[in-house]
């Protein structure tokens, strides 16, 4: 034997399968946060759909209320107008607590 002499070698097997094994829970990891990432999208386009659903009820009702003093809308007509808000907004209560960005400290810090 002389210096330099290879004294042994390390089976890499292990070594390679271990890294292996991180590569594809990375990719799992990636795949898991484009998921969350596209139900967030789709949470926060809910909650905009509400809110602007809930908008314009509110703007109907103001209108029905101003027909109703003059008359010029019946009682039943005014009293569905006056249910709907309220429906519109357990709705948005509803997608609020969906939002997922509280979640996230680095978001909720910003707040």
């Amino acid at each position: 034997m002389k210096k330099g002499d290879l004294l042994y070698e390390l089976d890499p097997t292990p070594f390679i399968n271990k890294v292996e094994a991180a590569q594809i829970a990375l990719e799992q990891a990636k795949l898991s946060n484009q998921q969350l990432d596209a139900q967030i999208a789709a949470a926060r386009a809910n909650l905009r759909t509400a809110q602007y659903t809930a908008r314009n009820d509110k703007v109907t009702l103001d209108r029905y209320q101003r027909l109703s003093t003059m008359q010029n809308v019946s009682q039943s007509d005014l009293d569905k107008v006056r249910t709907t808000p309220a429906d519109q907004r357990a709705v948005g209560l509803g997608a609020e607590r969906a939002d997922p960005e509280p979640a996230d400290p680095a978001r909720r810090a910003r707040r």
